[in-house]
């Protein structure tokens, strides 16, 4: 019973933001496929995660966004846990509907290895790196509160510069 009743006043709450507010800030879920090495033939590895996105300006926005990628080996004995968490500025050369842009910042990438005993953690180490990243994506507004992104990532600054592999 209380579950209609919090989505009823949350739908309540943000059908009374102005537009202007609503189109100034956002949070989404993400989903991300990152390719490791563009010069190996290998497959892209999945991310999940989430972002929050506010508009300083007609053209520019900030983002901060936390990802996940958790991966076990064949035996289940070593698992690898990656939690990037990246900060962008975000270029928008046209504004409407449709909106590409350009985008850069900083990015902070854990990578936390675990040796594993059944169920049991047994050991655990974590790295951290930091690095550069760039790339360009577009924005789809879909409706008054709803719209999609196609963002896309490039970490090859990091990677060029040896900072992250």
């Amino acid at each position: 019973m209380r579950v209609p009743l919090i989505g009823g006043i949350v739908l309540l709450a943000v059908l009374a933001i102005p537009e202007t507010a609503a189109a100034q800030f956002g949070i989404g879920g993400r989903l991300s496929w990152v390719r490791r090495d563009v010069d190996l033939d290998v497959d892209s590895t999945r991310f999940t995660g989430g972002q929050i996105r506010a508009r300083v300006s007609p053209r520019t926005a900030v983002e901060l966004s936390l990802d996940i990628h958790s991966e076990t080996n064949a035996l289940e004995t070593l698992r690898v846990r990656e939690y990037p968490i990246q900060a962008s500025l975000l270029l928008y050369p046209s504004k409407g509907g449709f909106s590409p842009y350009f985008l850069g910042g900083a990015g902070w990438y854990a990578k936390k290895f675990e040796t594993l005993v059944g169920d049991e953690t047994i050991t655990e180490e974590t790295v951290r790196d930091f690095g550069w990243h760039a790339g360009i994506g577009a924005e789809l507004k879909l409706a008054r509160f709803a719209g999609g992104d196609d963002g896309r990532i490039w970490r090859a600054l990091c990677r060029t510069a040896g900072i992250v592999s």
